[in-house]
């Protein structure tokens, strides 16, 4: 799921916890709640509010199941690891390199990096902020050499890709 479909289910879910637990206290504090008789009456109206009621709360567990599930990997396992040992690395550490390697570049105003799963595959994906008036050429080039570095250091099945936006005021 991704950062902006998490943060509008937070605020949807926020929102509507608030106003129900507002409604409730209001009702109470009002005297405007009933009075429950010890036993409902089971009617048909009463069936399609429990119905609603479990569809809430499916509903509601299916957005905890989704925020909290992270696809980004932990720990990967090198393919030149063979019978003498295992390599495995970090792609959340090495992606944190490449960011600090980048944001030295000339015309960069700061560098982020995150690992994570992209279609099935460990993805480092590195944001770079650019000065409007810096000039391309450093930074792509700066690009290219840290993708072949990451590339000459670890399992060649992990994809590199940079987004590098370009600052508006300069």
């Amino acid at each position: 799921m991704s950062r902006s479909a998490n943060i509008i289910d937070r605020v949807i879910i926020g929102v509507l916890g608030l106003a129900l637990l507002g409604g409730g206290v209001a009702a109470y504090l009002t005297g405007a709640a009933p009075d429950l008789p010890e036993s409902l009456p089971v009617t048909p109206a009463t069936w399609v509010l429990v119905l609603i009621a479990a569809l809430a709360i499916l509903i509601a567990l299916w957005l905890i199941v989704a925020n909290l599930r992270r696809d980004r990997p932990d720990a990967v396992v090198d393919a030149s690891s063979d019978a003498t040992g295992t390599l495995t690395y970090r792609p959340a550490v090495i992606a944190d390199a490449v960011a600090e390697q980048l944001a030295d570049a000339p015309g960069v105003r700061r560098a982020t990096a995150r690992a994570e799963v992209v279609a099935g595959t460990p993805t480092l994906t590195v944001r770079g902020d650019i000065r409007r008036s810096a000039d391309a050429a450093p930074v792509t080039a700066a690009c290219r050499r840290l993708e072949e570095d990451v590339r000459a250091g670890v399992d060649p099945d992990i994809a590199v890709r940079f987004l590098l936006h370009v600052d508006s005021d300069g």
